[in-house]
């Protein structure tokens, strides 16, 4: 993009999705972008930016919102939904990995509350999470991968859990064959769909997950994996407010 940085519209358009949330996720009241400082005109090239980027096939879609002072100054919707549907101001998106930074400014908020430390182990919050094993591997004397379940030298903790240093894998991503199995067991990973398990609640998930290996000890391994997911189900536990689901 030659107008702005697809990047920081992007970004943009997340912490004001964070805003909303925050607020209760209360409807904005609607102004002219000149009431708050904005130009309208400058404004409505963002929107012929995008439909050009979606015409030229770099996206299928895009919902754009500007918001200033509390109010909604500037909104669209470009491009497709689907091959047949188009774009709507109210599509709803699967954001992945966008949820993370959403979950961690929010743990971080309980951490500033009192709520839940840094340093709590996980299991506090996470039943089962103490007996957590982690799933080894060698190589035996034919040279073949081999794997062995050992206690954890330590628990993790909820900084393991925000830094991606828990040892909870992806089974799309590990190549721990023990790990990768019992995450398909449990439903949390498919081999027909990448990323799915919304079949499964967040207490189900933790539950399940309590039963499989992780692949490394606590901070002994870096990964951007289940790690923050996890967060989300602190929420829950500590009794505040709940974010039902984290990719």
């Amino acid at each position: 993009m030659t107008l702005f940085n697809r990047g920081g519209v992007t970004f943009a358009g997340f912490v004001l999705v964070f805003c909303a949330w925050s607020l209760g996720a209360q409807p904005l009241p609607v102004a002219k972008p000149e009431q708050v400082g904005m130009s309208a005109q400058r404004l409505a090239k963002i929107g012929e930016a995008l439909k050009k980027e979606a015409a030229d096939g770099s996206f299928r879609g895009a919902v754009v919102m500007v918001a200033r002072k509390g109010k909604l100054v500037y909104q669209d919707a470009v491009g497709m939904q689907t091959a047949a549907a188009k774009m709507r101001q109210d599509s709803i998106f699967r954001i992945y990995s966008m949820t993370k930074p959403l979950v961690s400014v929010a743990a971080m908020m309980l951490v500033e509350d009192g709520v839940i430390q840094l340093t709590d182990p996980a299991s506090k919050y996470l039943p089962g999470f103490d007996k957590l094993q982690v799933s080894v591997p060698s190589k035996d004397a034919s040279g073949n991968t081999t794997y062995a379940l050992v206690p954890q030298e330590r628990q993790m903790t909820v900084q393991d859990l925000l830094r991606h240093t828990s040892g909870l894998a992806y089974g799309e991503i590990t190549q721990n064959a023990p790990v990768k199995d019992g995450l398909e067991r449990i439903g949390v990973y498919r081999k027909d769909m990448d990323y799915e398990a919304r079949n499964l609640t967040p207490a189900e998930q933790i539950e399940k997950m309590a039963t499989v290996g992780t692949t490394a000890c606590p901070w002994t391994c870096l990964a951007a994996w289940w790690s923050v997911p996890r967060v989300s189900a602190l929420r829950t536990s500590s009794k505040s407010v709940c974010s039902s689901r984290s990719g």
